[in-house]
């Protein structure tokens, strides 16, 4: 059987799905494509069976969410189980997180700020999209004083770039004929942003050196890789994102969950105690020393990408 990929440079995830069905003799399907995201403008992969991985969240890829777009595909799996679930969609895998090589920072020594938030500045213009609190929740936490340094890229680009980014968000929201949220399309045009500290070169250097780390997510349901960089950094994140607690029980006790608006993270940060940061500490150790599938080793590409091959496998199989 041949596989082509699409907009997929993971050597881990073709090995594994080349490994997983190459050898497969299937009698309707000579030819598979495995596709990262879909653009509708681009025609259909060449292939008997389309695999879609949907890797971008709407906020990013709105379009690819349309259903005449991703039912063209005769195999979906989006990177979140909540997502899956929100779609209708049966089958789904998570983001791999690559933690070899990554030595756990747990000692408070050297922690002598309060807050830290690591973001690109990114723009949306529909309404699952938590890029506008991300925005509010900085602008908010900086003008009561709270001792919080915001890093990434783009919080310092010119009015002008933002203006177009943002107007190039509004356009990707109307192509995917989305409901457009025009508070999260305009949130925090004209702040200036005086609490960002630059670009960073060392994640895990600039977080160790915080108690806590504000991590929301692009969307309600949807998990990435900044959640894990605080766990290995030892900086509690204050999340903002999917319940864990019912697949994930381990990984809900490491975070101190916040209610997606601006109060209530401010609130969360305000009061959250040493008593509770030595206890959540307590959790991020038991979590990242499991290495099974209740704890961080569930999160490994090899598992990730292991899953997506078999699925991928028992669905050509029941084609």
């Amino acid at each position: 059987m041949q596989v082509e990929f699409f907009g997929l440079n993971d050597e881990v995830a073709k090995k594994s799905i080349l490994d997983e069905i190459t050898s497969l003799n299937h009698k309707k399907y000579r030819k598979v494509s495995v596709s990262f995201n879909h653009d509708p403008s681009f025609k259909l992969p060449p292939a008997d069976f389309r695999v879609l991985l949907l890797w971008e969240p709407k906020a990013v890829m709105p379009w690819q969410y349309q259903k005449v777009n991703y039912s063209a595909f005769d195999l979906v799996i989006p990177m979140s189980g909540w997502r899956a679930q929100n779609l209708g969609l049966k089958e789904f895998a998570y983001h791999p997180y690559d933690f070899d090589g990554i030595k756990p920072i747990t000692t408070n020594e050297g922690r002598t700020k309060r807050l830290v938030m690591i973001n690109s500045a990114k723009f949306s213009s529909g309404c699952s999209s938590l890029y506008g609190l991300r925005r509010a929740a900085s602008k908010k936490l900086f003008e009561i004083g709270v001792d919080y340094s915001l890093y990434g890229t783009n919080w310092h680009m010119s009015k002008i770039m933002e203006v177009r980014k943002r107007v190039t968000s509004l356009k990707n929201s109307l192509r995917a004929k989305e409901k457009i949220c025009f508070q999260e399309f305009i949130s925090q045009l004209w702040y200036s942003y005086p609490e960002y500290k630059g670009w960073v070169e060392n994640k895990f250097g600039v977080l160790s050196q915080f108690q806590l780390s504000l991590v929301i997510e692009n969307e309600q349901d949807w998990v990435t890789e900044k959640v894990f960089d605080s766990l290995y950094a030892g900086a509690i994140p204050i999340y903002v994102g999917p319940d864990f607690s019912k697949e994930f029980p381990k990984l809900e006790a490491c975070v101190i969950r916040a209610n997606a608006n601006t109060d209530d993270v401010v609130r969360k940060v305000k009061e959250t105690s040493d008593d509770q940061i030595e206890s959540k500490q307590i959790a991020i150790r038991e979590f990242l020393s499991d290495k099974s599938k209740t704890g961080i080793g569930f999160w490994h590409p090899n598992e990730q990408w292991g899953h997506v091959s078999k699925v991928i496998h028992r669905a050509l199989l029941a084609a």
